[in-house]
């Protein structure tokens, strides 16, 4: 819906306060406005990366100052409260992404490393599971396979990696490597039926690729 749109597409801030929007459909009337704050807090740092939990009651976020943080949302009264915090990553976190269970969230960073949290709706709990290493530049932008299996990681170091991974076991391992020696990737995300992923990269170039789950390969298709 356009609510998850205007998310996804929130860009790397310097603010101090995050604004979520709650925007009704207004069917064809363009012209009348139909989007209004339902509420606004400060974060204390720029806000770098939002991400909603698949069954909506959590927000993830991504801090300049290093952090993680989980805040509930009450979609019927607008309140969106602070449960849990991490600053596991030594540098900025660029990039936070729920897996499609939402049982895992991932977090990318300048410090070059990938994180991999549980998170138990139960308690409202995170903890760290492991830390993916391997990229040598920041970490600009994570996003999990709609199955849950995969996760792409943009980074700086001109490279998209993908990693595979154990919900059962926790473990994950590096599957494939694609460079790109012109350019940098920024942003990263999969296609629906998770057979494609498209990239960004500040070349001003998309680029879209296929991927096999079972051989692993990534190929560059279209540019």
């Amino acid at each position: 819906n356009l609510l998850s749109l205007l998310l996804d597409a929130f860009p790397k801030a310097s603010h101090q306060a995050l604004r979520f929007v709650v925007v009704p459909y207004c069917g064809t009337n363009w012209n009348k406005p139909c989007a209004e704050p339902i509420t606004k807090f400060d974060c204390g740092f720029g806000v770098n990366s939002v991400s909603w939990s698949p069954c909506g009651r959590f927000i993830a976020l991504g801090f300049s100052g290093r952090t993680v943080k989980i805040r509930s949302f009450d979609s019927v009264t607008g309140q969106c409260k602070n449960i849990t915090k991490h600053t596991r990553h030594t540098h900025d976190v660029f990039s936070v992404a729920w897996s499609p269970c939402g049982q895992f969230l991932a977090s990318g960073s300048r410090d070059e490393t990938i994180q991999i949290w549980s998170f138990n709706s139960s308690t409202n709990q995170i903890k760290q599971v492991l830390t993916l290493k391997g990229h040598t530049h920041w970490v600009n932008c994570v996003a999990w396979s709609p199955c849950g299996r995969f996760l792409a990681s943009a980074s700086h170091d001109t490279t998209i990696r993908i990693w595979s991974f154990c919900t059962k076991t926790g473990q994950a391992k590096e599957v494939t490597k694609l460079r790109d020696h012109t350019s940098s990737p920024v942003c990263i995300t999969w296609s629906p039926c998770g057979n494609y992923f498209a990239f960004g990269a500040d070349d001003n170039m998309v680029r879209i690729c296929r991927f096999d789950s079972v051989t692993y390969e990534g190929k560059v298709i279209a540019v």
